[in-house]
């Protein structure tokens, strides 16, 4: 909880951590920075090649930084690759981060070679860039909205007053607009 950050942390410490994935030769971690932004971040071994950095795709929300910071389990200074939402406050982009750092763990929870943990991370993130382009160049019509819409309103009904296996059914044959 965000509202609980400030108790939480120390005036000292940079973000508030909890580790979310071991990866074996990483850690993919979830943490809040000092201005309650939520950040997914990853201990890199060292900097990464700036060939590599320059692949990752940037768009408004997500910053992505390379840094050296503390780390209070070994104590040492180290680098760190953290993905960092650019907006706070109540919206849909809260959301939107949660559905980004899922797609990420999903992508790479069994990934044991280190250099290809970027490479698919970068495939989650290039995703989520084209999703964005396409919102934005060619927004939804009044008559599509309103018919996705009653498909979902359609689908809530039918989630409700099913059985399991009818659900599955329902969701699996419906493709959205």
């Amino acid at each position: 909880r965000t509202s609980d950050v400030e108790e939480v942390m120390g005036s000292d410490e940079e973000y508030l951590i909890e580790k979310v994935l071991d990866l074996g030769v990483t850690t993919l971690i979830a943490g809040i920075d000092e201005h309650k932004k939520r950040c997914i971040i990853l201990p890199l071994k060292s900097p990464l090649d700036i060939q590599v950095y320059n692949r990752f795709p940037k768009w408004n929300g997500l910053t992505i930084v390379q840094e050296k910071h503390m780390n209070t389990l070994t104590q040492g200074i180290e680098w760190f690759l953290i993905f960092k939402e650019n907006s706070t406050g109540v919206n849909i982009s809260h959301e939107i981060f949660i559905h980004i750092f899922e797609d990420i763990c999903e992508m790479v929870k069994k990934e044991v070679n280190y250099p290809r943990i970027f490479d698919k991370i970068i495939v989650v993130l290039k995703k989520w860039e084209k999703f964005f382009e396409r919102i934005n160049t060619n927004p939804l019509s009044k008559s599509v909205l309103q018919g996705l819409f009653g498909e979902l309103l359609f689908l809530q009904s039918v989630l409700k007053h099913r059985g399991e296996a009818q659900q599955i059914q329902v969701l699996d044959g419906w493709h959205g607009v």
